[in-house]
């Protein structure tokens, strides 16, 4: 997938989960390493 596939993706994983959100670990670990994941395997490919 591209990075832009990968930001799409996070998009629509965003409103099944926010109301799970409890904390910022929580907010970090579903949002944010999803985006560095999102970063890192677009990197590896090009």
């Amino acid at each position: 997938m591209s990075f832009d596939e990968n930001i799409a993706a996070l998009i629509q994983h965003i409103p099944k989960i926010v109301d799970h959100l409890q904390t910022m670990v929580a907010t970090k670990t579903a949002l944010v390493m999803f985006f560095i994941a999102a970063q890192s395997t677009s990197t590896i490919y090009q």
